[in-house]
């Protein structure tokens, strides 16, 4: 029942953002879900906790930054895993076939530990490479 509860939410979630994502200043639409892209001020924040970090480690040593370093770096891994996972379901939803489809959900399924890193990763570097193709340069 709580796996169903938060199916619910996040099914919810997802219904209203996609009414309210073109109203947010913060968030670029670009006209589907899966061509969203967080704020590339995310990448600085990461920055910034991994210096807030190290600075903690060897020289401030203060035992009450390490909790709000991790959970900042928490909410951010949040915000590169939702923008891979809209990568991944773009490159889904690109495939014609219905077999290969249901073999990249299943592989997801399996693998959902190494899934949702590589999810994370492609979302950090989505900034750099452009997976999607979103930012269109025009080369003279």
């Amino acid at each position: 029942t709580v796996w169903l509860m938060g199916l619910a939410v996040t099914a919810l979630t997802l219904l209203i953002g996609k009414r309210f994502l073109p109203r947010l200043l913060w968030m670029k639409y670009q006209g589907g879900l899966t061509r969203w892209k967080a704020p590339s001020v995310c990448v600085w924040i990461v920055i910034l906790l991994g210096a807030l970090y190290f600075a903690n480690m060897y020289g401030l040593q203060q035992p009450l930054l390490l909790p709000v370093v991790y959970n900042g770096l928490l909410a951010v891994a949040g915000i590169f895993l939702l923008q891979g996972a809209m990568i991944v379901t773009y490159y889904i939803r690109r495939q014609r076939d219905g077999i290969f489809r249901w073999m990249w959900y299943g592989m997801i399924v399996l693998f959902v530990q190494t899934a949702v890193i590589v999810m994370i990763l492609l979302g950090v570097f989505d900034y750099w490479v452009d997976f999607r193709r979103i930012e269109r340069k025009i080369v003279l």
